[in-house]
């Protein structure tokens, strides 16, 4: 009997079965979302009118624990009314140069935004995905521009914020 035939074959096994075992393991996420920023691009583009503009795709990626990301098109009463601070579940904040000094600017409309309903069905609801989201940064007053980013889940939990790094316009 040739033992290291044996020896190999067993440490073989071994390690298939192993590597199955990961693969079955599921990575258990927070119910909170967690955001990461990931990269940006600036994209010459046209508004709907023609006009040329400047569009910032900003991605970052999440995991959510629950999977209760997004919102449908209806979700627009109680706490998601337009006219409620969670009505957006991608909120932002937007800030200039001024001064040497990143300001933080209050736009009206802001830059937040509703991320659509994405809940997997199944039992397992985790989440893990990217989300690209573009603003028009064309008619800024500085040529230096930052991001500050959160995402808030149904149940009202709120991410971490990422911040961009400082985007140059010009």
């Amino acid at each position: 009997m040739d033992w290291k035939y044996i020896i190999k074959a067993v440490l073989g096994l071994g390690a298939l079965l192993l590597g199955m075992s990961s693969c079955l393991q599921t990575q258990e996420f927070p119910p909170e979302p967690e955001i990461e920023y990931d990269s940006f691009q600036l994209v010459d583009s046209t508004d709907a009118l023609g006009n040329p503009v400047t569009i910032c795709k900003v991605i970052i990626s999440f995991t959510d624990g629950d999977g209760d990301i997004g919102l449908r098109e209806s979700d627009t009463t109680g706490r998601f009314s337009p006219d409620s601070l969670f009505y957006n579940n991608l909120l932002v904040d937007y800030y200039e140069e001024q001064n040497g000094q990143m300001t933080l600017i209050e736009l009206e409309p802001s830059y937040s935004g509703r991320i659509p309903y994405i809940t997997p069905p199944g039992q397992n609801k985790q989440l893990r995905g990217s989300i690209e989201y573009d603003m028009d940064v064309s008619f800024r007053n500085s040529d230096r521009i930052q991001f500050d980013i959160r995402l808030v889940d149904r149940s009202f939990n709120v991410s971490n914020t990422v911040t961009t790094p400082i985007i140059n316009l010009d």
